[in-house]
């Protein structure tokens, strides 16, 4: 409705394609003079373009790699990673997430699940705000070290801080990450539980807490320590369950 009595539009389809650095440099040049006389719409797929000509100018922006309304530094991450668009449980979650309500999803393996939960949590997390904001529980260290990583690439630029938390590992590490204020921490729970008991984290920023593979946790005999856990999480929170196989 806002586009229709627009007395203007200006639509850019693809600006950025077959053009070098400086003539795309010379198109933003151009748009930002057009600027206050029209509406612009920009649709593109090339996430450098985007990043380079929606810091310069007021776009809509189409054709987005992942879901509409994402930073733009997530946006270029995920591009980086090699995603072309949302999977059909990121489509579905993220909208529920965005509302702050609680979940349970079922999707399996490689179904896109990190990024389901990874990339709503990321839009929630306050990066100037040195404490852990986002907890992700997993039931072994392989599948914590995996979800750690796919977290860090989908927060390359926005300045997070990570660390996979368990145990059979030094501590050093952990405790050091915990001193620079780490935004994220994937974790087992018996680990977390070792630190939390003895005072090197807090929870109590705690935005959303995240269990993948819920009932693997479950069957592995965790429930003990996820009640213990309830002890220092805030009551205030997003919660969501995430399971292949639930």
């Amino acid at each position: 409705i806002a586009l229709a009595a627009a007395p203007r539009l200006l639509l850019l389809d693809e600006p950025g394609a077959g053009l070098s650095p400086d003539e795309t440099q010379k198109m933003v040049t151009l748009v930002r003079k057009l600027k206050g006389r029209y509406t612009i719409i920009l649709i593109e797929h090339k996430i450098d373009v985007v990043m380079t000509m929606s810091d310069r100018i007021s776009v809509m922006h189409f054709g987005s790699v992942i879901a509409e309304g994402t930073p733009a530094e997530i946006q270029r991450a995920v591009a980086e990673m090699g995603w072309s668009g949302p999977m059909p449980v990121q489509k579905r979650v993220t909208p529920v997430m965005r509302r702050g309500r609680d979940l349970i999803a079922q999707a399996m393996t490689g179904s896109g699940k990190t990024g389901a939960f990874g990339l709503p949590s990321l839009e929630i997390i306050d990066p100037k705000l040195k404490a852990p904001q986002l907890l992700v529980l997993a039931p072994t260290r392989e599948l914590a070290l995996q979800i750690e990583n796919e977290i860090k690439l989908m927060s390359k630029y926005l300045g997070l801080e990570t660390i996979s938390v368990y145990g059979g590992t030094a501590y050093g590490p952990q405790l050091e990450a915990f001193g620079r204020g780490a935004q994220v921490i994937v974790a087992c729970p018996g680990r977390l539980l070792d630190h939390l008991s003895s005072g090197n984290v807090k929870l109590d920023e705690l935005r959303v807490l995240v269990f993948d593979e819920a009932d693997e946790m479950l069957s592995l005999g965790f429930w003990p320590d996820m009640r213990e856990l309830q002890k220092y999480i805030p009551k205030t929170r997003l919660t969501g369950l995430f399971s292949a196989t639930m």
